[in-house]
């Protein structure tokens, strides 16, 4: 099985287009607070935040640190 793992840093969005993959994605988030859509569902973003996606399940998010910033 193989593992791969992105860190995202920085003031962007982050997968703001909804798309899915054809495995498993674990997704904690270490410095970003915003909003999780999973599928149709929209959850709160903030540090700490672990989602744990299933194959093909589309997703994307958006950070607002940009807000908290000025």
């Amino acid at each position: 099985m193989a593992l791969r793992y992105y860190a995202y840093q920085g003031f962007h969005d982050i997968n703001p287009i909804p798309h899915l993959h054809n495995e498993f994605e674990i997704y904690i988030s270490l410095n970003h607070k915003g909003k999780f859509f999973l599928q149709d569902v929209e959850y709160p973003l903030k540090v700490g935040s672990l989602f744990i996606i299933k194959p093909f399940e589309i997703h994307h998010c958006f950070d607002n640190i940009k807000e908290e910033t000025t």
